[in-house]
């Protein structure tokens, strides 16, 4: 292979080179928005659950108020763990959100409240 053949053949493999990176660089970003926003809409639906567990748990039996409760600690914990993600408005209603739903679980059961704050302080929340 001559000089110039083997030179032609560097120009195009760094110019295929340098195209795929770009276009890499290019869907990461988008990628990473994507994740962003999922995350983001994840945490946003977690909050609205614990809203509507505060107002569902006056009319929770005794049986279904165990049950109930280990889903209310499964979602904190699922919110816990997208800690990083949350924003600061997110992190507001999260807030009120928890101090809703223990006020309300304080009314019907201090020890099933105690048990949620401890999950939500095991997250820092």
């Amino acid at each position: 292979m001559s000089n110039d053949a083997l030179a032609i053949s560097l120009a195009i493999g760094f110019g295929f080179a340098g195209l795929i990176a770009a276009v890499f660089l290019s869907l990461s970003d988008k990628v990473r928005d994507f994740f962003l926003e999922s995350k983001k809409g994840e945490i946003d639906e977690k909050i609205a659950m614990l809203y509507g567990y505060a107002l569902a748990a006056k009319g929770l039996t005794e049986e279904n108020r165990n049950l109930m409760v280990e889903r209310m600690a499964a979602d904190i914990r699922s919110i816990g763990r997208l800690r990083k993600s949350i924003r600061d408005e997110q992190l507001e209603n999260l807030l009120s959100a928890k101090d809703t739903l223990i006020s309300e679980m304080r009314a019907i059961s201090q020890n099933d409240a105690d048990r949620l704050l401890r999950v939500f302080q095991s997250f820092y929340l």
